[in-house]
């Protein structure tokens, strides 16, 4: 069995090889989570053109939330992750795991009949451990009931939804979250001033309309501009962004770096990005370091990321598809 997806790699950076079409050249079954999630995975199909693969989506028949019920918006088409439809975070609730493993057993049964039994009693298996851990997770939540959680990404609504939680936080409070130190301080301390540097930072990045907001309601550009209001509520130096644009469609992803360097020369942040998007690191930075275990690479992007660079750092094989926003 190959793992196509590396683990540490979100499946909206993914960029794919020459390799990894070989491997699903020769490869029998194709196992994908399915809804979308897989963005990567309909063109690496097709340049593989096995059409003896059997493909098995674990998503069949899994109740799923629609975007229009996470942001409560009439006609939605896409997520805040630009997932179409609905949201693919189904994995995240064990609920509803246990139906993605009944789905891969039944279709490795199908694909190769004489391993029935084997398939059988590993998807038993497995699947006790996803009730286990399901029945965990509802005692550790327990002493939690009716408090607030935040996630900083799509996820939650399974989660919440399988465990009777919501997500009630709203932009102004998230927010002033950004003005608070670490150390001892006395909540009523200052607030005239944190609300007023609150009010600032929305109206800064066109958010002041969005203040009352639930987070859950939130698309995907404007979560990502609350997020350098967050940034904008106390003076900061450095700005620390881990695949920053993930999850944004390419006209969200445009207005979300145009406001950055704005924001960049007006405060005069220092910005350390973590990509894999080699042409968003062309565009918009000023000096890159390639590191792969250890640093392979570093220079200007035109040194960085030349011909020869990218060939010692991927590999004789590299090929770059270019793909403009």
């Amino acid at each position: 069995m190959t793992q196509l997806l590396p683990i540490n790699v979100s499946p909206h950076d993914f960029q794919a090889k020459p390799e990894d079409a070989q491997k699903l050249v020769k490869a029998d079954v194709l196992i994908e989570n399915g809804l979308g999630v897989e963005v990567f995975l309909d063109e690496l199909v097709k340049n593989a053109d096995n059409s003896n693969m059997k493909i098995i989506d674990s998503s069949k028949g899994v109740q799923t939330i629609s975007t229009e019920a996470i942001q409560g918006k009439a006609g939605a088409k896409l997520d805040k992750a630009g997932h179409e439809e609905v949201n693919p975070h189904i994995w995240l609730d064990p609920k509803r795991a246990i139906h993605q493993v009944e789905n891969i057993r039944d279709g490795l049964i199908a694909a190769d009949p004489s391993g029935k039994e084997i398939y059988t009693a590993n998807g038993a298996a497995y699947m006790q451990r996803l009730r286990e851990l399901d029945t965990e997770t509802t005692k550790m939540l327990q002493p939690f009931a009716g408090k607030t959680f935040v996630a900083f990404h799509d996820f939650a609504p399974y989660f919440a939804q399988s465990y009777n939680r919501r997500i009630p936080m709203t932009v102004d409070e998230l927010v002033g979250l950004g003005w608070d130190r670490l150390g001892f301080q006395l909540p009523w301390a200052n607030r005239k001033k944190r609300d007023r540097a609150v009010r600032d930072a929305l109206a800064r990045v066109n958010g002041s309309h969005l203040r009352t907001k639930l987070l859950g309601g939130l698309s995907g550009g404007e979560t990502k501009r609350m997020l350098l209001a967050y940034c904008l509520v106390y003076p900061r130096r450095l700005l620390i962004l881990d695949e920053a644009p993930a999850g944004l469609d390419i006209q969200a992803e445009s207005e979300f770096y145009q406001l950055l360097y704005q924001l960049k020369q007006e405060q005069c942040w220092a910005i350390l990005q973590i990509s894999h998007d080699l042409d968003m690191v062309r565009q918009h930075c000023d000096r890159v370091l390639c590191i792969n275990r250890t640093l392979r690479c570093q220079g200007t992007p035109t040194v960085a990321l030349s011909p020869d660079s990218l060939s010692a750092l991927y590999g004789k094989d590299f090929v770059r598809y270019h793909h403009s926003h």
